[in-house]
């Protein structure tokens, strides 16, 4: 997804990323028979608790009749469609807010406005981070059942920094504009003074008059 946050699960012939379950290769029949080895504990590693009653030795095909498969597509799809409708959205919103917050910062320039902006960014920051850190537990314990609801819980979170975010961006935008405008008005009273002062000098400044003798016809 655009974000970049959310992890996908595929399947194939060689593993099923929804279930955690990696499937036994059929041999080539020109290939000399070799002794079945067992799966190591590497080849396990991030299955869930829930997926202890699956077998090493499952093939594909037999694999994607099961029920606790259909399910975690299920519930898998679910969880995917709701993210990217919902989740992703969010995040994208978020980083959005975090640029418009950082401009903000940068033009006002203020003490007490680049603090308060630095705890208004971090609950951002730490908000995506939570999502994203979350998206990647749920990839690990294969936990789709509880995916959507979990990750609502942690969207909701970021929604109200998100708020709050934008509600500082828009009080600092506001206040920007403002003081654009006072100091507009400023320059304008200064100038209008400046040309009134110019005129009354020009006013009250006497002409110069050249002494001559009067001529007699």
């Amino acid at each position: 997804m655009a974000s970049g946050v959310f992890k996908k699960a595929d399947i194939d012939t060689t593993q099923c990323d929804l279930c955690g379950v990696k499937f036994l290769q059929s041999e080539p029949l020109d290939k000399e028979p070799t002794e079945p080895t067992t799966p190591t504990e590497a080849d396990w590693e991030g299955v869930g608790e829930r997926n202890e009653n699956l077998v090493a030795d499952k093939t594909y095909e037999s694999h994607i009749r099961l029920d606790v498969h259909r399910n975690n597509c299920i519930a898998y799809q679910k969880y995917r469609e709701y993210f990217g409708n919902m989740v992703e959205p969010l995040i994208n919103n978020g980083r959005n807010v975090l640029e418009r917050i950082a401009d903000a910062t940068r033009i006002k320039g203020r003490f007490t406005a680049k603090e308060d902006a630095k705890l208004v960014r971090r609950k951002i920051e730490e908000g995506i981070k939570s999502i994203s850190d979350m998206v990647e537990d749920l990839y690990k314990r294969k936990a789709w059942a509880d995916a959507e609801e979990t990750m609502s819980k942690w969207a909701e979170h970021l929604k109200s920094n998100v708020d709050d975010g934008m509600s500082w961006v828009e009080k600092a935008e506001s206040s920007l504009l403002k003081e654009e405008d006072f100091d507009l008005d400023k320059d304008l009273e200064s100038e209008v003074k400046d040309e009134g002062r110019t005129f009354e000098e020009l006013y009250h400044k006497k002409p110069s008059r050249k002494k001559g003798k009067s001529k007699r016809k």
